[in-house]
């Protein structure tokens, strides 16, 4: 697994970590008060299946602390610039918590999303 960082804009940066590996890509997506860690523990399960790429979210882990950009609209759509600009192919996306009404957003905005 290896901790990446994925440049937005000026202000804004995406942490990210990523197994990598030649299966079908799934991006996950945390709670509000976590980070993309609380998935460590069934990080190991799930990269037998999936390469995995796991999101901070702005105000989270080491994802940027700028708190205009804490709302739904703007991680959402900065998020699908890192689809777009990272991930660029098909993905499955599961989101818990407040991270599903994040999923939810992505996948009724993003042509990617299966």
């Amino acid at each position: 697994m290896e901790n990446k960082q994925y440049k937005v804009d000026e202000n804004s940066i995406i942490n990210y970590y990523e197994v990598e590996n030649d299966k079908e890509k799934l991006l996950l997506l945390h709670a509000q008060g976590t980070n993309s860690r609380s998935f460590f523990n069934v990080l190991n399960k799930l990269s037998k299946h999936y390469h995995v790429y796991l999101v901070d979210y702005y105000g989270h882990g080491q994802s940027s602390h700028n708190k205009d950009k804490y709302n739904l609209i703007d991680i959402g759509n900065d998020t699908i610039k890192f689809i777009n600009d990272v991930i660029k192919d098909n993905f499955t996306i599961l989101g818990h918590s407040s991270g599903g009404l994040i999923a939810a957003y992505i996948a009724s905005n993003s042509s990617l999303c299966n």
